[in-house]
């Protein structure tokens, strides 16, 4: 097949979550003889309107960036038509089978109706909620959870309650989307905590399909490698936390914990890009607690993680928001090592509790404590949470490629039948014009 597969972002220039799946799908879609294109984005301050560039990366994957926009994201909508016209262009040139959607911040989306004039299916993969949540995370400034746009008015009173016409864009924004969502021939979501989510806003349940997220090892790290052995309470409880470290990740939630719990001695490790001045004033919190070593390494390449966490005795990931999937998880669960997490989104369907890890209420400094107090003290519990954890709690990115490759061939035949329907779709852009802000 020939696949056009559009991203947000695109290493090795975005190096988080997303963007590595995005490459990871590139790489096992082109292995598997398949001709696919990347079209992403790289938002410079310059020039003002976004550009195209071409550039190819290694194993053999074409990538097109689109540079420019400014580096953050102004009122909805913005440089959508210009966006528009060279993802048309791209369609035209490549003639792709059917095209597959990573992520469309700071995309359009707009770009499966364009791709169905053409009669190309699409294949949208929804790894947050971006398409109903601009934040992304059903997250609201204020740290509250939100269930969703009410139309785009929940947006407007609680997240851009300052922009001109806000109740206008964003109940704009929320039917543009939710339209892409309606057009999108299959959805693939990571978890059913994520498809049921868009099934209860009406989507059929034959649209959304689950495929969870392989990682990022070559093959299946053999359980039997990491064999649990219970360390003596009197060594120092090693924990780590992987991934960006940002507030809404949540370390600041297990600092707090450490100092409630009044450890004789532990070591918390942060892997992940460093968001400042957040991790400063993680040091700075650390630093006043008896007993607490606090190390940061940054950004790390997952194929290391065998060794980073070698001598871990839990990964623990507190996180504030609704998480979609969660591949650190996976990841250390395919290293042997248990997980403690939030009792929020699909965590749940990560950890096992009492198998493979342990559950605590998010934010609930006092009851992760009280964990940590327990393991510290019980450190045979700890091998048993190990030895808890079953091959069948992760899967590889060849086993994920292969249930995608099965998605994009079936929209493929589908399409052979196309419905006359999906070319007859309203038009926003007189409205969408009318809010566009002066540039």
């Amino acid at each position: 097949m020939r696949v056009l597969l559009v991203s947000h972002g695109y290493p090795p220039f975005e190096l988080t979550g997303v963007e590595r799946v995005t490459e990871r799908t590139a790489r096992a879609l082109t292995a598997a003889g398949h001709s696919v294109t990347v079209l992403s984005r790289r938002t410079t301050p310059a020039p003002t309107l976004p550009s195209m560039e071409r550039s190819r990366y290694q194993d053999g994957v074409d990538v097109v960036m689109i540079s420019g926009g400014g580096m953050a994201p102004g009122p909805f909508p913005g440089f959508q038509d210009r966006l528009e016209r060279i993802f048309e262009r791209l369609i035209l040139e490549l003639l792709p089978d059917v095209v597959l959607i990573g992520h469309l911040t700071t995309h359009s989306p707009e770009y499966i109706c364009i791709a169905h004039r053409w009669r190309i299916p699409v294949v949208m993969e929804l790894h947050d909620f971006y398409m109903v949540c601009q934040r992304a995370h059903l997250e609201r400034p204020s740290g509250d959870l939100c269930e969703g746009p009410e139309g785009g008015r929940a947006c407007a009173r609680h997240c851009f309650p300052d922009q001109t016409d806000a109740l206008g864009r964003w109940a704009l924004r929320t039917l543009l989307f939710r339209l892409a969502l309606d057009r999108a021939d299959a959805l693939v979501c990571p978890s059913e905590f994520v498809a049921n989510y868009f099934r209860a806003l009406g989507l059929p349940h034959e649209q959304v399909q689950v495929i969870p997220n392989g990682i990022p090892f070559t093959e299946r790290p053999l359980l039997e490698n990491y064999a649990s052995v219970a360390r003596s309470c009197e060594e120092p409880l090693q924990l780590a936390s992987l991934g960006p470290v940002t507030p809404h990740k949540g370390a600041h939630v297990v600092v707090e914990a450490l100092r409630k719990a009044r450890l004789p001695a532990v070591r918390y490790m942060l892997f992940g890009a460093l968001a400042q001045p957040y991790t400063q004033r993680l040091r700075k919190s650390a630093e006043r607690i008896d007993g607490v070593e606090l190390r940061t390494y940054g950004v790390y390449d997952p194929s290391s993680l065998p060794q980073l966490l070698a001598n871990v005795d839990a990964v623990i990931i507190p996180s504030l928001v609704w998480e979609t999937f969660s591949i650190v998880a996976r990841e250390a669960m395919a290293c042997g090592v248990p997980v403690i997490a939030s009792r929020l989104g699909a965590l749940s369907e990560a950890v096992r509790e009492g198998e493979n890890g342990l559950l605590f209420t998010p934010g609930a400094t006092s009851e992760l404590a009280g964990l940590l107090q327990r393991l510290d003290a019980d450190r045979s519990a700890l091998a048993r949470l190990s030895d808890g954890i079953r091959p069948t709690d992760w899967i590889t990115i060849g086993e994920r490629t292969r249930k995608l490759e099965k998605v994009l061939k079936t929209v493929c035949v589908s399409n052979v039948e196309w419905d006359r329907r999906k070319a007859e779709e309203p038009d926003m852009k007189a409205l969408r014009t009318l809010l566009v802000p002066t540039r």
